[in-house]
């Protein structure tokens, strides 16, 4: 009798510490997500501002679905605005966005456009 006793305050244990986590889990998932809204809202903010890094980097996050639900036509509005300034890794990606039909229709003609455009400015993979 005394091992099931020290049994079911083991399991009885761990029950809480199992418990604990998940709480610990939950309330850093909350912490995370409210974390990641507002550096999101600052780089939406930059990106209508004009700058070139936010906007690419909010193409990534759409193409991605990183930190936000995946939305190739989003990913391609932002790599849009990124290239159409010089930025030559948003040319070779909105190139791949073209050349696989994600987010927009196949466009050839495109894809070797931004492509041209990027390994112009030296980006090797374009």
């Amino acid at each position: 009798m005394r091992f099931r006793g020290i049994c079911v305050f083991v399991v009885g244990i761990e029950y809480e510490k199992i418990k604990l986590l998940t709480i610990g889990v939950f309330v850093l998932i909350l912490v995370s997500e409210f974390s990641n809204k507002s550096k999101l809202e600052i780089l939406i903010k930059s990106a209508n501002q004009g700058d070139v890094e936010a906007q690419y980097n909010l193409g990534l996050m759409y193409e991605n679905g990183q930190g936000v639900l995946q939305d190739y036509k989003e990913a391609i509005k932002w790599y849009k605005k990124s290239a159409e300034q010089g930025d030559k890794h948003a040319q070779s990606n909105l190139g791949r966005m073209y050349r696989y039909g994600w987010g927009v229709s196949r466009d050839y003609k495109e894809t070797v456009r931004w492509y041209r455009l990027a390994a112009e400015q030296g980006l090797a993979k374009a």
